[in-house]
């Protein structure tokens, strides 16, 4: 009987086929893992910490195109009275740009605010199980790998690009989550 199974190319080829298909499995989930790691790394606006300030300074940026810094009508004007035009047009234009200025200056301290709360925020739980865990920390749970304010024993300081997402060199993305 076992002659006659082994003897059918199902049978004969079962366990070739089988690996193979593993083989192709185990190569589409790491291609997955990649492209998940990729679009960590790539898609910035989507963190939670960082999307709803982010998405306000767009559309503050939107609006900012919309200023006109040259008034051109179809009338026929004298160059001395263009010029004047042109010049009362460019300062309500450079008002306007400094209101926009402002406004984006102070959505980017918002966020740096919130950052930095969150990494206090951060640090509090972290020195909370540190005392109060048997366990110890993990390489990459500490405060440093969030923010560069904060010392750290295993890690030196980070650079912005490291903060914001965009290190290389660790195997895995930088994530920023509100830990409030």
């Amino acid at each position: 009987m076992l002659n006659v199974f082994s003897s059918m190319n199902f049978f004969k080829y079962w366990f070739r086929q089988k690996m193979i298909k593993t083989w192709i499995q185990n190569v589409r989930y790491q291609s997955y893992v990649k492209n998940r790691r990729t679009l960590a790394h790539r898609l910035f606006i989507a963190k939670p910490l960082f999307a709803p300030i982010l998405a306000k300074v767009h559309s503050i940026t939107r609006e900012l195109e919309n200023v006109r810094t040259l008034s051109i009508g179809t009338n026929v004007y004298h160059l001395e009275e263009f010029a004047e035009g042109q010049q009362t047009q460019r300062a309500a234009a450079i008002k306007q740009i400094e209101q926009y200025h402002d406004m984006i200056t102070g959505c980017l301290d918002k966020l740096v605010h919130t950052v930095l709360k969150s990494c206090v925020n951060l640090k509090k739980k972290q020195t909370t199980a540190k005392h109060f865990s048997p366990q110890p920390r993990q390489a990459f749970s500490s405060c440093a790998a969030y923010c560069a304010g904060c010392s750290s024993d295993r890690r030196p300081r980070r650079t912005p690009r490291e903060i914001l997402g965009m290190d290389r060199r660790i195997g895995s993305p930088v994530s920023v989550f509100r830990h409030d």
